[in-house]
C-alpha cells in the first residue's frame, strides 16, 4: 500500500491524460489494498473459534455493485472507523471480485477520499 497510488490517482482526475492512466494502471497491478470486512465465527466441537463467514463491504451505484478497497488506513478512516480489514494483493482482489458467489461489477478505491472506479472488464484486462 502506498500514497504513490493517490497521487497519481489525483493526477488522473486532474489531468486525464494518456500518461497519467497508463502510469495509473502500471502502479495498479503492483499494489495491495485494505479490503474492509466483517468476519463471522462459530465455536467448533473443540471449542475453539473458526472463521464461518467473511462478508467484505461493497457500495451500490446505478444498478452497479462494487467491492470497497483503500489505499491507506488514513483513507478507510475517511469513510468509517470502527471496521476491521485485511491487506489484499491486487490479484487476491481480482479473485475476489470474479469469485463465484461475488455480484461485483468492479472495485471502487478510497471511497471517502479520490473515489475512483474500476469497472469489471478493465480488471479482467489487466489480470492477463
Amino acid at each position: 500500500m502506498s500514497k504513490r497510488l493517490s497521487m497519481i490517482m489525483e493526477r488522473v482526475k486532474n489531468e486525464n491524460t494518456r500518461e497519467a492512466k497508463a502510469e495509473f494502471i502500471s502502479e495498479l497491478t503492483k499494489e495491495s489494498f485494505l479490503v474492509p470486512m466483517i468476519a463471522k465465527t462459530h465455536k467448533g466441537e473443540n471449542g475453539r473459534e473458526t472463521l464461518s463467514e467473511i462478508s467484505h463491504f461493497s457500495i451500490a451505484s446505478e444498478g452497479h455493485n462494487y467491492l470497497m478497497v483503500f489505499t491507506t488506513v488514513d483513507e478507510i478512516s475517511k469513510w468509517r472507523s470502527d471496521v476491521q480489514f485485511v491487506e489484499l494483493d491486487f490479484k487476491a482482489i481480482l479473485d475476489l471480485v470474479e469469485s463465484e458467489n461475488a455480484s461485483y461489477t468492479g472495485i471502487v478505491i478510497d471511497h471517502s477520499g479520490t473515489n475512483m472506479a474500476i469497472g469489471r472488464n478493465v480488471l479482467e484486462k489487466l489480470k492477463k
